[in-house]
C-alpha cells in the first residue's frame, strides 16, 4: 500500500533531481539509494568485468551459475541477473523489510515527444525492492526477458493482484482476446518465470542477511500464481469487473 507524501519545491525540481528512469528511495534518516536504470546497469556491468568477483561466486556457489532454463547456460560463467542484486546487497544489511521509504518511480510515457511520468510515495522497503526484483527476473534474466514487454504499465511497488491484472490485461491485448493464445502464453511465462525466481532466491539467500531481499520476490510470486490456470479467471473476472464498474 502507498501512501501519498507532499513533495517539497516545484514539480519541475522534482524532475531535475530524478531525471533518469529507475526507482529512487529515500530513507527516513535522510539516505538516498539511486536505483535508476543506468544505475543499477553501470554497478552490473562492473561487477560482471570483475573476474575475480566471477570466479569467487561461482566457485564457491553451485547456485550462482546459470539455471537450467537459461540459453546462455553453456558459456556465462553466471548468471546474469545476479549482478543485478549483489551490488545492493550490503546497503540492506541493517535494514528491515518493513522500514518506512519514499519511493520515487521515474519511468517514460512511451508516447512522442517522449516525457517522463513520475509516481512516488511512502511504502516498506520491501514493497519497493521489488523493483530490484522485478527487474532481475524480467529483465536481467535471459529467459525472463522475454516477457518483459508484458509489464507495460506495472509499477514496481504494486500489489500482487494489480500485477497480475496488467499482466493478463497485456497479453490478452497483445491476443487481440484470443483466450486460447492468452492462455498458452501466460502458461509459459508462469512457468518460465518461477524457475527463474526460485533460482534467484536461492542466490539471495546465500549472501543476504537481511530479509528485504526475500521479501521483495514475494509479491512478484504472488502475482505468478495468480496467473496460474486454476486461478487465472479469478483475475480475469476481477479486471472486468472492474472496468465495467
Amino acid at each position: 500500500m502507498m501512501d501519498k507524501i507532499q513533495t517539497s519545491g516545484s514539480i519541475n525540481a522534482l524532475i531535475d533531481k530524478y531525471s533518469e528512469c529507475g526507482l529512487y528511495m529515500i530513507f527516513d534518516d535522510g539516505e538516498e539509494v539511486n536505483l535508476s536504470r543506468s544505475a543499477v546497469e553501470q554497478l552490473r556491468s562492473r561487477m560482471e568485468t570483475d573476474e575475480s568477483m566471477v570466479q569467487l561466486l561461482t566457485r564457491t556457489q553451485q547456485d550462482f551459475k546459470t539455471c537450467s532454463i537459461c540459453p546462455a547456460r553453456e558459456h556465462a560463467a553466471m548468471c546474469h541477473a545476479l549482478p543485478a542484486i549483489i551490488p545492493f546487497v550490503s546497503g540492506m544489511k541493517a535494514r528491515s523489510s518493513f522500514d518506512s521509504v519514499i519511493a520515487v518511480y521515474v519511468d517514460d510515457s512511451g508516447e512522442q515527444p517522449a516525457r517522463k511520468v513520475i509516481h512516488a510515495g511512502r511504502t516498506s522497503l520491501s514493497r519497493a525492492m521489488q523493483y530490484v526484483a522485478i527487474q532481475s527476473v524480467l529483465w536481467h534474466c535471459e529467459t525472463g526477458r522475454l516477457y518483459f514487454k508484458y509489464l507495460g504499465g506495472v509499477l514496481p511497488f504494486s500489489s500482487a493482484n494489480d500485477i497480475a491484472e496488467r499482466i493478463y490485461a497485456n497479453v490478452m491485448l497483445e491476443h487481440g482476446g484470443d483466450a486460447g493464445a492468452v492462455d498458452c502464453t501466460l502458461s509459459k511465462m508462469v512457468e518460465t518465470l518461477m524457475i527463474a525466481m526460485q533460482c534467484q532466491v536461492r542466490r539471495v539467500a546465500l549472501v543476504a542477511e537481511s530479509d528485504v531481499f526475500a521479501n521483495a520476490f514475494v509479491n512478484l510470486y504472488l502475482a505468478l500464481d495468480l496467473l496460474k490456470p486454476e486461478r487465472r479467471m479469478e483475475v480475469r473476472s476481477r479486471m472486468i469487473g472492474r472496468n465495467q464498474g
